[in-house]
């Protein structure tokens, strides 16, 4: 998981009010500009956007792989696995260690 601020990648874990524990999975700091980035337990917005992004995580950095590797983890969703059945491609998410299939498309690298 990368700052949204400053794309560090090295948060730490915040402690949540019991209030918060409702809708927030997680509070996370950052450690180099102190900006706070929540992971809510349901969050519809990875799931309406237009390009392919990690379920866990959020993250759009994606590698596709041409076939499953054993070793890491399987989103096992059911929208993952009718997205599989009908030939989605698969993705993997670095920081999650996650593999999942995905029909929409990878965030485009903007050139320098």
């Amino acid at each position: 998981m990368f700052c949204s601020g400053c794309q560090n990648n090295t948060l730490h874990r915040q402690k949540r009010r019991i209030w918060q524990r409702l809708w927030l999975r997680a509070i996370y700091k950052c450690g180099r500009c102190g900006q706070r980035e929540a992971i809510y337990w349901l969050d519809l917005s990875d799931i309406f956007t237009l390009t392919a992004c990690c379920p866990r995580c959020g993250n759009t950095r994606l590698k596709r792989y041409s076939r499953l590797d054993h070793i890491e983890g399987l989103y096992t969703a059911p929208h993952s696995h009718w997205q599989r059945f009908l030939g989605a491609p698969l993705y993997y998410c670095f920081p999650c260690r996650l593999q999942f299939y995905d029909f929409r498309k990878p965030h485009e690298k903007r050139g320098a």
